[in-house]
């Protein structure tokens, strides 16, 4: 099996679609609007739902100490990193903020990129999941604004392992041999966390041979 690194979903699931990786791992959002729009998929396995402090809203020390999110009329406007998870959108309005008020951006370079051009004030805060929260908090005291797992999004599904209906249907026993692998994996992960806890990168795409 070939493991590729890929910056976002969408340009996974155009991979996918070309025939050029066969399992994609990435957010599900993507993978819906693609269903949406006429394509056709299959969740192999699960990759991820929230959980405490994973996956949080992120901003400098500096910016902590001004009025976010409420507060005086131009701070409303914010620059938000993201990758248009639900739950970002669920903890903005859940602070009296409408989508409309945030400009959402995507860093091409995904997580290992996103805690340096906040701390160089490219955005106002970021989105940002585990190892990389922990990184972020250590290298330049990046502070929390909100873990997403919270309310309405507790619990909340986020990514899983995906490929087109026709690919599994040809490749079954593949398909089911990547399932087991994964099952495995996540099994090890929970008795031994620290197997966990290496810098990954999201999304990622594989290629069996």
């Amino acid at each position: 099996m070939t493991i590729k690194t890929i910056a976002t979903t969408k340009a996974v699931i155009a991979s996918q679609l070309n025939g050029q990786v066969d399992i994609g791992a990435g957010s599900y959002v993507g993978y819906v609007a693609a269903q949406a729009a006429g394509a056709r998929f299959r969740i192999l396995a699960e990759a991820s739902t929230l959980s405490p402090n994973t996956r949080v809203l992120l901003t400098t020390p500096a910016r902590a100490s001004r009025p976010w999110p409420a507060g005086r009329q131009e701070d409303r406007g914010q620059r938000h990193q993201q990758h248009r998870y639900p739950a970002d959108q669920h903890a903005a309005r859940r602070e009296r903020i409408s989508p409309a008020q945030v400009r959402f951006v995507t860093d091409k370079q995904g997580f290992p990129d996103m805690a340096g051009r906040l701390q160089g004030g490219q955005w106002d805060a970021a989105f940002l999941a585990e190892p990389y929260v922990t990184k972020a908090e250590e290298d330049y005291g990046q502070v929390e604004l909100a873990d997403l797992d919270q309310g309405a999004t507790m619990n909340f599904p986020i990514g899983g392992y995906v490929a087109t209906q026709a690919w599994a249907r040809q490749h079954p026993q593949t398909a089911a041999a990547f399932v087991r692998a994964i099952e495995e994996g996540q099994a090890l992960a929970q008795d031994d966390p620290s197997a966990a806890r290496r810098p990954w990168r999201n999304p990622i795409s594989c290629r069996a041979r």
